[in-house]
């Protein structure tokens, strides 16, 4: 069956609900649907990395990691279903590439990324005749000086990596141009070194 289009919104709310109860994500699920008026479309985003073997890591980071990604993930999603149905609008799970294959030295991100993966298959199974239910996966992303750490050139992780992306490198996040912001000629940007 073909899932609903997402309807577009000019409203959005962001909050960063990680590491709440299952109260407190409910709690603020129902404050956004009381400043909106509806919602329209969820994004579940929340996540961690705790690198690792299985032998390595702590069960505490496992636990924290597990608990951010899928139990987050799991109530946030139950608190806006009755919300999205009414709407019937989308929920967007930000996973990862690590979901479909392993890495090396990140047993329990993967695991917690594989069920993710499996959590939007089958939501969008349960769910998919009155809202659409999907997820992105995007590979490898420079998001903060430890991964610029762990990536830099030469690294055996980043050698690693690069070889297994088509493009032969690890994306780095670019500013989105935001409007009122005045375009720069191509001289006026600064190169990288």
């Amino acid at each position: 069956m073909r899932q609903p289009p997402c309807p577009a919104t000019p409203s959005t709310w962001s909050s960063q609900a990680t590491r709440q109860t299952q109260g407190g994500i409910e709690s603020t699920v129902a404050d956004v649907v009381s400043a909106l008026d509806h919602l329209d479309i969820l994004v579940n985003g929340a996540g961690r990395v705790v690198q690792g073997t299985v032998e390595q890591i702590d069960l505490g980071s496992y636990r924290e990691m597990m608990a951010t990604h899928v139990d987050g993930m799991i109530y946030t999603s139950r608190a806006a279903l009755t919300h999205l149905r009414n709407r019937r609008g989308c929920i967007i799970n930000i996973g990862s590439v690590s979901g479909l294959r392993g890495d090396w030295s990140q047993a329990a991100y993967n695991a917690a990324e594989g069920a993710i993966t499996n959590l939007t298959r089958s939501m969008a199974l349960d769910h998919g005749h009155e809202i659409r239910v999907n997820s992105v996966r995007p590979g490898a992303i420079i998001t903060d000086a430890i991964t610029e750490q762990a990536f830099a050139n030469g690294s055996p992780i980043a050698a690693a990596w690069n070889a297994r992306i088509p493009m032969g490198r690890v994306a780095r996040p670019r500013r989105r141009r935001r409007r009122g912001d005045v375009p720069r000629r191509r001289g006026d940007v600064p190169r990288r070194r």
